[in-house]
């Protein structure tokens, strides 16, 4: 059985005032994800060795895909810290072949559009906990050594990873079919859901409506009002926290912008039927595919700049 392994997990400081890094173009067979977490990367990418230069720029809670032996370099003008993981295939099979035949893959949802849509780099904004399960991987990829105790654990940390990746192209399809304030309104609370002062007043003068035609606009594009809108988007981060960590009810209240842990008790048992305690109890983890956690060498082939 062919098994996804994990190439390279980097953790990138990159200090303004050193010099630039990563200034060459290169491409390997890795399938590689860049995840912003501050400063900026100007990600500089061609189909080909010798082809026209495309570029894109991600931000901070952005993150970039870019597919296998596409030409690209990453580049940096402000301090930047960043997370880069990279993925292949053990055996023959190419990654982006396994991935299409993979019935852990074939079994989520929006997996036919990204692989039909997955041009040479696409980039996503963090809608979902994505950070959070990089951190996790980062965890036991720095010591180098893992138990067998650890194999299932690392398992779930990469599906869960997949799973929020997929979640994310999902919130960006569709939005994209919203209305332009209404897209600014949808990234400006997935962004900023854990500040306890985002109401919809707020949203509103950030997106230069009044709150009357915002909530106009969630009623008749999402058939929710606004409020829901972000009571959900932190519910929704809520059930990562209780099912991917050991903080207790009332740090995850405020992880997710309650004020009160009372309130976000209250919410959560509206909208699921049951209380945050019984909601992590009744989820069983499945085993979705097999992850080798030794880390391959691979090859990476510069090329002109």
């Amino acid at each position: 059985m062919q098994k996804i392994q994990l190439s390279v997990f980097e953790s990138i400081k990159h200090d303004k005032t050193r010099k630039k890094s990563d200034v060459k173009y290169h491409y390997h067979q890795s399938l590689e994800l860049v995840y912003v977490v501050e400063g900026k990367i100007v990600l500089k990418y061609k189909s080909a060795p010798g082809g026209e230069d495309s570029a894109i720029t991600v931000e901070p809670r952005q993150f970039a895909i870019i597919k296998p032996n596409t030409v690209h370099k990453r580049e940096y003008s402000v301090k930047t810290h960043c997370i880069k993981a990279e993925f292949v295939c053990a055996g023959d099979t190419g990654i982006m072949e396994f991935i299409k035949e993979s019935e852990f893959v074939k079994n989520m949802l929006y997996t036919d559009e990204i692989l039909k849509n997955l041009r040479d780099v696409l980039l996503f904004t963090d809608t979902q906990n994505l950070r959070f399960n990089l951190n996790r991987i980062k965890e036991y990829c720095m010591e180098g050594l893992i138990s067998p105790l650890d194999y299932y654990s690392l398992d779930e940390e990469i599906r869960m990873l997949l799973i929020e990746v997929l979640k994310c192209y999902r919130n960006s399809t569709e939005c994209a079919f919203r209305n332009a304030y209404l897209r600014k309104a949808m990234a400006y609370v997935n962004t900023y859901f854990y500040k306890p002062d985002l109401t919809v007043r707020k949203l509103a003068g950030h997106v230069g409506l009044s709150t009357t035609y915002i909530q106009k606009l969630f009623h008749e594009s999402m058939n929710i009002s606004a409020y829901a809108f972000i009571r959900n988007i932190r519910l929704e981060r809520a059930k990562n926290y209780i099912l991917r960590t050991n903080f207790s009810i009332s740090a995850i209240s405020k992880e997710v912008g309650y004020k009160s842990e009372q309130a976000f008790i209250a919410n959560f048992k509206k909208r699921y039927g049951m209380s945050p305690d019984v909601y992590k109890k009744k989820q069983n983890n499945v085993d979705y595919f097999s992850f080798t956690p030794e880390l391959t060498d691979y090859e990476k082939v510069y090329v002109d700049k």
